[in-house]
């Protein structure tokens, strides 16, 4: 229960990257840019502004290259929603980041709605995909 305690402050501290950084040629294992369901919502825009207002929720903004990430925890689940500021090349996009135990295993299942060109959210994808990486070894430390 610790390493999960761990591995949510790290994701939820380490999830306003915002410089493209390519990671490794493997498979991103995201279906592209559609938006027109971003889990449950009709846009991100949508879903930022629901998530703002639930009472289990926590809101906070994060500096980043192209401006304020809007960070939302949910604190029933511990999942973490990141949405990009306005000039980011990838907005209207949102990553919703879990920490989850599967097998005695910890996973960090990420999923992304990028409101961008392939190659944009594929940038995207991978800022993400090595700060998974970066916990990850962190954890391996513990």
């Amino acid at each position: 229960m610790n390493k999960i305690l761990i591995l949510t402050l790290s994701a939820f501290l380490a999830s306003c990257a915002s410089n493209p950084a390519p990671s490794s040629d493997k498979p991103l294992g995201y279906k592209g840019t559609s938006q027109k369901n971003v889990f449950g919502y009709s846009s991100p825009k949508d879903a930022l502004s629901d998530l703002k207002n639930k009472k289990d929720h926590t809101t906070r903004e994060v500096e980043g290259d192209h401006g304020k990430w809007q960070i939302i925890k949910n604190n029933v689940n511990s999942s973490i929603w990141s949405f990009t500021p306005q000039k980011h090349p990838a907005h209207p996009s949102v990553i919703r980041r879990k920490v989850i135990e599967k097998e005695g295993s910890i996973f960090i299942l990420t999923e992304v709605r990028c409101g961008s060109s392939k190659t944009v959210c594929d940038s995207l994808v991978k800022d993400f995909l090595k700060l998974d990486d970066k916990i990850r070894d962190s954890m391996s430390k513990v």
